[in-house]
């Protein structure tokens, strides 16, 4: 993903990258494209409580339309303390509950002014 990235910053175009970022991990690889590039970094972090990411993550299983992605009982490993956090990236963030009703428009009207300039 990081080579495509690297392509396509290097043809002048700009992109999103979407996956699981590790946090302390993924920061040297991002920023040392940003920079190589000139590229400006925004971070949209999703986040829901465990018990909606349960109930999609069981409607996915349920839906059998990724069966090599959705394993049954993933979630029911994940202890209810588990914390993900935002990577330290030194960009504007938004910090997005995907379980609100109004996530995607939070999310378009925040990103509009960063794709328009």
């Amino acid at each position: 993903m990081l080579r495509a990235a690297d392509a396509i910053l290097t043809a002048g175009q700009g992109l999103i990258l979407e996956t699981h970022f590790y946090l302390g991990m993924s920061e040297p690889d991002l920023l040392g494209l940003s920079e190589k590039h000139g590229a400006q970094i925004i971070q949209i972090h999703c986040s829901a409580d465990m018990v909606e990411l349960k109930r999609r993550h069981a409607a996915r299983v349920e839906s059998q339309l990724r069966p090599f992605i959705d394993h049954p009982g993933i979630h029911d490993r994940i202890p209810e303390n588990a914390n993900w956090k935002p990577l330290e990236l030194h960009a504007p963030l938004l910090r997005l509950d995907t379980s609100a009703e109004d996530a995607s428009a939070q999310v378009m009207a925040w990103v509009r002014p960063w794709v328009n300039s």
